[in-house]
């Protein structure tokens, strides 16, 4: 893995293999995972140097965090997805929840991949700060476009609000941080200076935060990774 200075150092358009040593633990410690009652669907690790916690997103919408050193479960809140629309899966991909959470382990999100509409919940209130809506345009071709990240001292997670535009809010408040004009424009119109002929896919934060890899494609199919 290349740290963010390393990728400072690297030309464009000259890729290489960059090697970042660092200790690592290989102690194997087998912890048994909570059911609930409920199949887990998905999990994602919560950033804590000294613990070994996690949250889980079960089937029926609930949502855990265990410690894994303690063996301690506890729901910490639920989330009900809206239903989406059958559509024929695209290159072999099916509707699946996502599990997102924040670094400090406060905020969780919940996407539909391949799909349209997701949340983010406070965790500390239980409260849902916003609903999402990635679009209804081709949704099943890519991953929901969702990443948490740390700005000024706040959480803010970036977010796909249609097929060729990404925006960025506040997660406590669920408040749009970045105005702009349109990303869409009719025939006759002026192209916008914001549009994209891109399918945003899945996003990626560098080790730091200062560096997004978004994993989109243009028609049809072409990959093109951009960060």
């Amino acid at each position: 893995m290349c740290s963010d200075e390393q990728h400072e150092a690297v030309s464009a358009g000259r890729p290489e293999i960059c090697d970042d040593s660092a200790y690592f633990n290989n102690l194997l410690i087998k912890t048994v995972i909570p059911s609930n009652g409920s199949a887990i669907v998905d999990i994602a690790p919560v950033d804590q140097e000294s613990q070994s916690i996690w949250m889980m997103l079960t089937e029926d919408g609930q949502l855990l965090r265990h410690d894994a050193h303690r063996g301690e479960s506890e729901v910490v809140g639920r989330i009900t997805l809206p239903s989406e629309p059958a559509r024929n899966p695209f290159a072999g991909h099916t509707l699946a929840r996502r599990l997102h959470v924040s670094h400090d382990g406060e905020f969780a999100a919940v996407v539909s991949d391949y799909g349209q509409y997701g949340q983010v919940i406070d965790l500390r209130s239980g409260k849902i700060t916003i609903k999402l809506d990635g679009g209804d345009y081709e949704p099943e071709t890519v991953p929901f476009s969702f990443r948490f990240a740390s700005w000024q001292g706040r959480v803010v997670f970036i977010h796909r609000t249609a097929w060729n535009r990404l925006d960025v809010s506040d997660a406590s408040s669920g408040q749009l941080l970045i105005e702009r004009g349109p990303t869409a424009y009719q025939n006759g119109e002026q192209r916008p200076e914001h549009y994209l002929d891109y399918f945003h896919g899945a996003l990626y934060l560098s080790p730091k935060g200062t560096r997004i890899l978004d994993d989109g494609w243009v028609w049809h199919p072409v990959g093109i990774p951009v960060v």
